[in-house]
């Protein structure tokens, strides 16, 4: 019994040797690893508020850059399209970058004819929709319905719907099927047109710019067509555009896509604007070089 507790009080003794120890210890390291700490947290919060201060300094000076390219974009483009006739064809969900494309062809002189937005119901057409565009697509397969009728849309807008009885029911089927809705009239023809693409939903690109694309490529005769989308798209066209060999700008919805607009639509081709897909900012006319 002794034996047992003398165990017991000699375990007890070292447990509180221990403990008495610990305490020391922390006592004594436990402010110097706290006054490190502090420091290093300290300087973190330093460097976070330096790059916030400069990030802060350089949007800014961006939105400078963005006022001062607003304020002198309506003397750069001034007359540049003079007169031209041109249709807007929104193939995305962007309303409001086919409004500012509009106030740039507006400030160069340019009339805007109609706007032409392709609705989400070219993927979702149902056998009796496909069935009642027959005469506009007569193909049985989906993927060439879509195709011819594009094409049947493309060459509509080319000719005017005054052209005869073919462009004019290909625009009403089309129509009464809620594949487009039309602001502004079709029946002039009409050879230049400004294509305005992008997503808002991430990852999904508009599946009929393709087959678009490919009917303005087999019109005969001279027609211009610049495609375009805002810069914040979350889905961006501009690889379907670049891929059909059409000049783009990637950032409609700034003041920088605004002034390339009509200097494209004029004949400067090129891949314009701010991402990485851009071969310049601007036109070859203002200077400078391209984007390597």
């Amino acid at each position: 019994m002794l034996d047992a507790r003398y165990h017991l009080f000699y375990l007890i003794a070292i447990f509180l040797m221990l403990s008495f120890g610990i305490l020391i210890g922390a006592s004594y390291y436990g402010p110097v690893q706290v006054r490190q700490q502090r420091k290093a947290f300290d300087s973190l919060l330093a460097q976070t508020n330096t790059v916030v201060q400069e990030r802060k300094e350089v949007q800014a000076r961006l939105d400078k850059d963005e006022a001062a390219l607003a304020a002198i974009r309506p003397n750069v483009v001034r007359g540049k399209l003079q007169g031209k006739r041109i249709i807007l064809v929104q193939t995305g969900d962007y309303a409001d970058a086919t409004e500012a494309a509009n106030t740039a062809l507006g400030d160069s002189g340019a009339v805007v004819v109609a706007t032409v937005t392709l609705t989400a119901k070219w993927g979702a057409l149902g056998a009796r929709q496909r069935e009642a565009l027959h005469p506009v697509a007569g193909s049985a397969e989906p993927a060439s319905q879509d195709k011819e009728l594009a094409a049947a849309l493309v060459s509509a807008l080319v000719s005017g719907t005054a052209a005869g009885p073919i462009p004019a029911a290909a625009i009403q089927g089309i129509q009464e099927q809620g594949l487009i809705t039309v602001s502004g009239e079709l029946t002039d023809p009409c050879r230049f047109f400004v294509v305005i693409g992008g997503s808002r939903e991430e990852g999904v690109p508009t599946a009929i710019e393709g087959p678009l694309l490919e009917g303005f490529k087999a019109i005969p005769g001279p027609v211009t067509v610049v495609c375009c989308e805002p810069y914040t798209a979350a889905a961006s066209s501009i690889p379907t555009f670049q891929a059909a060999g059409f000049s783009t700008i990637d950032c409609i919805d700034l003041p920088l896509g605004q002034i390339a607009l009509p200097f494209a639509l004029r004949g400067d081709a090129g891949d314009y604007g701010l991402k990485p897909t851009a071969r310049r900012q601007l036109p070859a006319v203002f200077g400078g070089s391209p984007v390597p």
